[in-house]
């Protein structure tokens, strides 16, 4: 592994990551799309990669690599994200300022903007954070829309309003296809 890796890499050893992949080799590499394909040939069961790194370039993997990639994802899949930016995007190309290729940084600005408007709005000129943040984390909550994100929410001591991630990997049939091994997967963080 070490003839991969470029100068200023480190690579860190985890305890006992066998008996946490029962028995299966694994490599989590966080690689953008220009430098994941060195991993093609690498000897591992599965090979854990960053969805948005990737940057929606999953299709130029290679053959191999697809095989036994594993892809990470905090949004939603590519390309199953018109259900839940069908309320921005309409509004952007009404305003016809829609921009496909930065759709999703659009979808979290309408989000961001909506949720902060509304959290003015119900604060009803009680100017204090607290209560201001306290009328977002409830509108977020009862959001009828998302961003990229499929599942939101706010709490006291909770402040990522996204804290899951969904797992993918290709479909065996159609390999250019994504298929989602775990639907939404939020960490047991104590």
């Amino acid at each position: 592994m070490s003839d991969l890796l470029g100068n200023g890499v480190t690579t860190i050893e985890m305890a006992d990551l066998d008996s946490m992949s029962n028995g299966k080799s694994v490599i989590v590499a966080w690689l953008g799309e220009n430098d994941v394909n060195v991993l093609k040939n690498i000897d591992a069961d599965y090979v854990y990669l960053s969805g948005s790194m990737l940057a929606g370039r999953e299709a130029s993997l290679d053959t191999m690599l697809k095989k036994k990639a594993r892809l990470v994802y905090s949004t939603e899949l590519p390309g199953q994200t018109s259900r839940l930016l069908a309320r921005s995007t309409g509004w952007f190309r009404f305003k016809r300022i829609y921009a496909r290729d930065f759709e999703a940084i659009q979808a979290n600005a309408y989000f961001t903007m909506k949720m902060t408007g509304g959290g003015l709005f119900a604060i009803h000129g009680f100017f204090s954070r607290d209560h201001f943040v306290e009328s977002i984390e409830h509108m977020v909550d009862n959001a009828t829309y998302t961003s990229v994100y499929p599942r939101m929410g706010l709490a006291p001591e909770q402040r990522f309003v996204s804290k899951g991630v969904r797992i993918a990997t290709f479909d065996g049939e159609n390999p250019d296809k994504l298929v989602a091994l775990v639907d939404w997967l939020v960490p047991d963080i104590q």
